[in-house]
This record gives C-alpha cells, structure tokens and sequence, in this order.
C-alpha cells in the first residue's frame, strides 16, 4: 500500500513539473508571437495586402464576382506558398488583407497591362479567366489578383483604382 502512495505521489509531481514547463514555454513564444505581429502591423514598410481588380465593365453579378476573387485568391495563395512561402507567413500573421478593386475602363487589356507592371515589380499575380458557364463567355478575362506583397509595392500599380 505505501509503494503504491509513493508511486501515485511521484507521478503527480511530475505532471505538476511537466505542466508548469510547458506552460512556461509556450507562455514565452506566445509572447513573442504577438510581439511580432504587433511590430509587423507597425511597420508600414513590411505591411501586406492581396489586391483583386475586378472588371466592372462586364456587368456580372456579386456571386460571380466573389466567385472569381475566390478563385484569384486561392490561385495566388498556391503561388506564394511554392515561391515564397515566408512572405505568405508574414501576410498570414497580419490577418491575411484582401482588397478588391475595380476596373472602369480599359477591359481586358487593361488588366494585362496592370499584370505585367506587378509581374516587372516582381510581385505574384493571376489572371482569372472565366470558364463560361453561366453569365459570360469562355475564356473571359474577369479578375487580376496581386501578391500578397508589400502594400507599398502593391499600390505602385494600383495607386489610381477605386474600391469596389
């Protein structure tokens, strides 16, 4: 019966040790986890945004266009995670900003032209086009999606838009 006291309080006291340890060290990096994001958010350098322009001049509807912002993001979230998968963290920790922009005038083109100015400023981008199936024609190009990046690189090309 004593052995089995003894046994009982051993292993208490290692839980109690073991508890109190990890509590500690995950205390310390949640502490600088939050501190990191506090610098990062502070830092108008290092803030970051994902940018989807939208063509108004098609006249599709609010689902189709969430829709096609849904598919830029995650084309541009697969692209950053195979390129630089740190500065996807970054954006992450920073809740992840995702604005959405409109194209008045200029159609397709236009947003090519906006593409490759992001492409030469080495930001990831995407062009959306849309497959046809219900408001618009095959192929069609519907959404340009930049970063996530700097927002400070990311307003070089998209400074003159309006929100959407």
């Amino acid at each position: 019966m004593g052995s089995e006291r003894h046994f009982d309080y051993l292993t208490l006291m290692t839980g109690v040790v073991i508890g109190f340890s990890s509590a500690w060290i995950l205390k310390s990096r949640i502490i600088n986890t939050v501190s990191f994001v506090r610098n990062l958010a502070q830092d108008t350098q290092h803030n970051m945004k994902l940018v989807f322009i939208v063509r108004t001049d098609l006249g599709i509807g609010k689902g189709k266009v969430a829709s096609q912002c849904a598919h830029a993001a995650v084309s541009c979230y697969q692209k950053m995670l195979n390129s630089s998968p740190k500065t996807l963290r970054s954006w992450e920790l920073m809740g992840q900003p995702k604005i959405v922009l409109k194209a008045e005038e200029g159609g397709e083109q236009y947003l090519l032209e906006l593409c490759e100015k992001a492409k030469a400023a080495g930001l990831v981008t995407t062009v959306i086009r849309d497959a046809g199936k219900t408001q618009i024609e095959s192929g069609t190009v519907t959404v340009l999606g930049i970063g996530p990046g700097k927002s400070a690189h990311v307003d070089q090309i998209t400074k003159q838009l309006k929100l959407l």
